[in-house]
C-alpha cells in the first residue's frame, strides 16, 4: 500500500498513453513507474493511444491521435467515476530526486483550490508573469492565459475534467481555424481550454516529470524510419538519458 504523501496517489486515476507499435515505451514506462515505487494496476493503467490515417484539420495524423488519445483518457476518467486524472505519456521519465520533491506538492494539491496540475513543461511565446510565492517549495501558480507546450504528465480535477473533455469535444466539431478553437495540438487545446474557463494551473518547479528524448509518433524524423538506424538512434537516446541522469 502506497502512502498518502505519495504524488501519484492524489489522483483517483492514472492514465499512461501508449501506442501498440511502441512496447520500448511501454517497458521504459514499468521502469520508471518502479523507480517511483509504482506499477501498473487497477488505478495505474495503460491505454491504448488511438492511431489514425488522416490529419482531419490537424498538422498531422500523429497530432490527431494525439488529441483523441488525451480526449479518450478525459472520457475514460469521468466514465470510471473519477474525480481527478492524471494523464501520463508513455514518454516521460519522473526526476532523479522525485522521491525528496514530492511532498510539498503533494501538500499544495491537497488544498483543492487547483483544476490542472503540470508536472513540467514549458511556455510559448513570451514567458508569463509567474506567482513565485511556492517556488521554494517546488511549486509555481501559472496565469490561466499562459500557453504551455507539452503534455507529458497533465493532471485534471472535477469540475474541470467534464469541463475539459466537453471543449475538447467541441473543437473537433470545429474547422481548422476557427476563432473559437478548431483541431490543433493538445498542448494548445489544454492552454485555449484554461485561458476561456479561468482554470487555476499549477506547475511543478523545477519539472518533476520531464519529456524523455525519443522519437516522435507525431511528428517522426526520417532516422527514425530507417530500418537499423532507428534502433541506432534509440540506444543514443537512451545513452544520452543515462549521461543527463
Amino acid at each position: 500500500m502506497h502512502e498518502e504523501s505519495s504524488l501519484l496517489t492524489q489522483f483517483d486515476q492514472v492514465l499512461v498513453i501508449n501506442m501498440d507499435s511502441r512496447p520500448d515505451r511501454l517497458r521504459e514506462m514499468v521502469s520508471q513507474l518502479r523507480s517511483i515505487g509504482f506499477d501498473f494496476d487497477a488505478r495505474i493503467r495503460r491505454f491504448p493511444a488511438v492511431r489514425v490515417a488522416e490529419a482531419g484539420g490537424f498538422r498531422s495524423p500523429g497530432a490527431h491521435g494525439c488529441f483523441l488519445s488525451h480526449l479518450g483518457c478525459l472520457d475514460t476518467a469521468i466514465q470510471s467515476g473519477a474525480r481527478s486524472v492524471m494523464i501520463l505519456e508513455d514518454d516521460v521519465d519522473f526526476s532523479a530526486d522525485f522521491h525528496q520533491r514530492q511532498q510539498p506538492l503533494v501538500e499544495r494539491l491537497k488544498l483543492g483550490d487547483w483544476g490542472m496540475f503540470y508536472g513540467g513543461g514549458h511556455f510559448g511565446g513570451a514567458s508569463p508573469q509567474v506567482q513565485g510565492e511556492g517556488d521554494a517549495l517546488g511549486w509555481r501558480a501559472i496565469p490561466a492565459d499562459a500557453l504551455i507546450w507539452t503534455t507529458h504528465c497533465v493532471c485534471i480535477r472535477e469540475p474541470w475534467l467534464t469541463l475539459a473533455r466537453e471543449y475538447l469535444r467541441a473543437m473537433l466539431r470545429r474547422p481548422a481555424g476557427d476563432p473559437d478553437g478548431g483541431p490543433m495540438d493538445v498542448d494548445g487545446a489544454y492552454s485555449w481550454f484554461r485561458r476561456v474557463h479561468q482554470v487555476p494551473t499549477l506547475m511543478a518547479h523545477p519539472e518533476i516529470a520531464v519529456q524523455r528524448p525519443s522519437s516522435s509518433d507525431i511528428t517522426p524524423q526520417w532516422f527514425d524510419q530507417v530500418a537499423g538506424l532507428g534502433a541506432l538512434v534509440r540506444r543514443l537516446r537512451a545513452f544520452r538519458r543515462g549521461f543527463r541522469a
